[in-house]
């Protein structure tokens, strides 16, 4: 054993420090690292003994950095963000394996369909999904590029925007047989499917209806969900009338399972961008792969 190597603390003691000091939480930390509270109580104060100061400030039910904690917390981050960017590098030596981040419902609706589409043309290629509604960390996250939302200024970030944000009614098409929907002004008497306002600044009835210059009016909302795989289900099962994106309905269902009962849209400003950090060299087939989503997604909205 050298002598750096009996210097350093145990591994696991220190990737117990890092996550309750990133997270300001043992508990959560537990829960990230599938531990008990107890055993990362345990490894934190085996760290503190190892260097022999506190690194935790604790109070009742609370935790928060010493100055020690605060100055290991900036090396072990530095660290690990190093590391993780040689393991991305390493895995990118694999130049036909690309790695892309986009949340669930961009995965489910777009993306996928996307990525059969191009595996059709590139089978060479090997496409890992990360699928999460969590902010991909483009520093640290083993992937080549991501799929992300908002307004497109990020610092330190290459942004494309490849799917402006653009939401409008939608429904069953034996929903809109029973019914004369052809304005705005017709949907305050309809069934709503709402979409949880907590998951979504635009997608919900009332921003929806706001935008398009409608006034408050009472309206029936019949089921609000949580997630919009849940929305374009009830959708399609004819519960009532929906607010989908312009990218977010499977081509083959468009006017076959899925219809829209009037040409009203709302613009938000925002979009999709894919993104990755600036100055970052793609390999080969990740741009290969980055340039045909460019294309495609022009393609593929419902205008």
């Amino acid at each position: 054993m050298t002598r750096t190597q009996r210097r350093l603390p145990p591994l696991e003691n220190i990737v117990a420090f890092e996550s309750a000091a990133r997270l300001g939480s043992f508990t959560r930390a537990a829960e990230e690292l599938h531990l008990s509270q107890a055993a990362v109580s345990r490894q934190i104060q085996k760290l503190e003994e190892s260097l022999g100061v506190p690194l935790f400030l604790r109070r009742h039910k609370e935790v928060s950095l010493s100055s020690a904690g605060k100055l290991f917390q900036n090396a072990v981050g530095e660290s690990i963000a190093t590391i993780q960017r040689c393991v991305n590098d390493i895995e990118r030596l694999d130049g036909r394996k690309v790695t892309v981040a986009a949340s669930l419902g961009m995965s489910s609706f777009w993306l996928m369909p996307a990525i059969l589409a191009f595996q059709e043309q590139h089978p060479e290629i090997d496409i890992r999904v990360l699928a999460s509604d969590e902010t991909c960390d483009l520093q640290r996250d083993p992937v080549d590029f991501a799929i992300q939302y908002g307004d497109g200024h990020w610092p330190g970030i290459t942004a494309i925007e490849i799917l402006e944000e653009v939401l409008f009614p939608v429904c069953s098409p034996q929903y809109l047989q029973q019914r004369g929907i052809s304005r705005v002004e017709d949907i305050t008497q309809e069934t709503l499917i709402d979409y949880d306002k907590s998951n979504s600044r635009w997608a919900t009835w009332e921003a929806w209806l706001k935008n398009a210059g409608m006034k408050t009016k009472p309206l029936h909302i019949g089921l609000q969900l949580s997630h919009y795989d849940l929305v374009y289900r009830a959708v399609c099962a004819g519960h009532g009338i929906g607010i989908s994106w312009s990218y977010a309905i499977p081509m083959e269902a468009r006017d076959q399972w899925v219809v829209r009962p009037m040409d009203a849209v709302v613009r938000t400003g925002c979009a999709e961008y894919l993104v990755y950090p600036k100055g970052k060299r793609l390999s080969e087939s990740a741009q290969t792969l980055l340039d045909w989503l460019v294309g495609y997604a022009e393609s593929s909205v419902w205008k």
